[in-house]
């Protein structure tokens, strides 16, 4: 189980349900993950996983938070290749695909 190994990731809304789930699987695939969530259950989550995971109490309807996952990400483990945006917003997403996507990569199966 090495699909996402040397891969890190980013999931949002990871203190519970399917992103909670999300990230416990991406960890056992081999993957450094950065977590976030609103609630302080990310932290829980993080500690199921064990090592590899930094994880972030934050809104990630405010792009200045998910500036913070994505600043954790490349200073933690150096880089950034997946971004699980799984927490449910309501309203406009504003510019988090901008901030997840560095110039000059490219973004698949957006929606």
């Amino acid at each position: 189980m090495n699909a996402l190994k040397g891969k890190v990731a980013i999931i949002t809304g990871a203190g519970s349900g399917i992103g909670r789930a999300s990230a416990i699987r991406f960890a056992a695939e081999g993957a450094k993950l950065v977590i976030g969530d609103k609630s302080d259950a990310v932290h829980e989550t993080a500690k199921l996983i064990g090592e590899g995971v930094t994880a972030l109490q934050i809104d990630a309807g405010v792009e200045a938070d998910v500036a913070k996952l994505v600043a954790a990400a490349l200073s933690t483990y150096g880089g950034l290749d997946i971004a699980f945006a799984n927490a449910g917003i309501i309203g406009d997403m504003g510019g988090i695909l901008t901030l997840i996507q560095p110039p000059g990569q490219r973004r698949c199966g957006s929606t």
